[in-house]
């Protein structure tokens, strides 16, 4: 890893500063934005208006905006001869005695200094949310968007309608077995809803809906039942009352009766029928070995146990289906969730133009927090300031340590 220089990193392409917390990554980030006010021979300087910054709490917008402000009127104060060095601008004059020696300039240099720390209530410094929410609504014939976009803080009751939608459309018109099926993972619409609520903002979805895969997950096992449904369970209930068979007095009262019960089922694996737990129970008691009592409940176990793959499988179509209608139903209505706001900025830079536009208002730009990133905030950057594009910078900023925190919204797969 290269130690970090930032009088000297370049500030076109991409750059990843790694800085953990207290190692002066506010203070990094604000020199770095007097670079880009000052400019330099192969690049012309930027005005607050045209430096994008992103970062991930209001609160952190607001001392942004004020410690660049400091930092930009103590630069303008470097450039003059009176100015005296001192512990905390020793690298605003290392930065002027090498990149802008030539004293004729300094007057122009302090003066755009002070006129971008002037403008500063004007910077691009804002949430990644409140920027995609900017976007959407400053170029809404570009972006296919509303050019009035309420903000609504709470979509709960909206996405739990939706999941209640998703829920009579698709799960109540299954047969009785595949109803009981899902309900073994997910009881209901509420429990739908909470169990996707945090996966909507992701690229999550499948076009496989519940009857399909449940169909699928049927086939797969139907071997299986077959051989269940074949098994002479009287033959096994005798072996069991066997005392040959070790096994505790009561476990094997409660086994034979057990398998009395599966005899009368036409089908051991219809749900409501055998339970899986008296199952795992009595397997565990037997004895190991290859004996046709335990290969019987092993058997049975598996068979009962419900397939995982069902539980995946609706959630990756829930969350496609729920996600678009909570779109549709947040699009009529005039107004966009926090989520919304990501997806539909993600969704319009599909428009060459509108990625056209945003590169030329913001050249570059700077996320703060960076270990904070989903991939779909990483996905918008990424089509936006591509490594091979010249004159464009993204400069990312984050802590590699904080990337675990999902509670956040991290996610350390996009960091790495």
């Amino acid at each position: 890893m290269t130690p970090l220089n930032p009088l000297t990193i370049p500030l076109t392409s991409r750059q990843l500063i790694e800085a953990s917390a207290g190692t002066g990554k506010t203070f990094t980030l604000a020199l770095l934005y007097v670079r880009l006010v000052l400019g330099d021979p192969d690049r012309a300087g930027l005005m607050p208006g045209q430096i994008l910054v992103v970062t991930f709490t209001d609160a952190a917008t607001q001392e942004l905006r004020e410690r660049i402000r400091s930092r930009l009127t103590q630069a303008a104060d470097v450039f003059t001869e009176q100015a005296q060095k001192t512990d905390s601008t020793e690298a605003l004059f290392e930065l002027r005695d090498q990149n802008y020696p030539d004293r004729q300039h300094w007057p122009a240099l302090r003066y755009r200094l002070l006129m971008a720390a002037e403008l500063m209530d004007e910077a691009a410094i804002s949430t990644i949310h409140a920027w995609c929410r900017r976007m959407l609504a400053e170029h809404a014939f570009d972006s296919g968007s509303l050019f009035q976009l309420e903000l609504e803080k709470d979509l709960d009751p909206i996405r739990l309608s939706a999941a209640r939608d998703y829920w009579r459309t698709f799960v109540y018109p299954l047969s009785e077995q595949h109803a009981k099926s899902l309900a073994s993972f997910i009881k209901d619409p509420e429990a739908l809803d909470s169990t996707i609520r945090g996966l909507l903002g992701t690229d999550v979805h499948s076009d496989v809906p519940p009857e399909r895969f449940l169909n699928a997950s049927e086939a797969h096992r139907e071997p299986l039942r077959q051989k269940l449904m074949s098994t002479d369970w009287l033959s096994l209930a005798e072996q069991a009352g066997d005392k040959a068979f070790k096994l505790h007095h009561s476990t094997r009262k409660a086994l034979v009766s057990f398998f009395q019960k599966a005899a009368e089922c036409p089908d051991p694996l219809i749900p409501g029928g055998l339970e899986l737990s008296k199952a795992r129970n009595y397997l565990e008691r037997c004895p190991e070995g290859e004996h046709p009592v335990t290969q019987a409940l092993s058997e049975l176990v598996e068979g009962l146990q419900p397939d995982p793959e069902i539980k995946s499988a609706l959630i990756k179509h829930a969350c496609g289906w729920v996600r678009q209608h909570l779109q549709d139903q947040c699009q009529e209505a005039g107004i966009m969730g926090f989520d919304g706001l990501l997806t539909g900025l993600d969704q319009a830079l599909s428009s060459e133009a509108l990625v056209k536009r945003i590169r030329q208002q913001f050249p570059v730009a700077l996320i703060d927090e960076f270990q904070d990133t989903d991939p779909v905030q990483y996905r918008i950057f990424d089509r936006l300031y591509p490594a091979s594009e010249p004159g464009l910078g993204l400069i990312m900023i984050g802590d590699p340590k904080q990337a675990i925190y999902a509670f956040r919204g991290a996610d350390i797969f996009t960091y790495l």
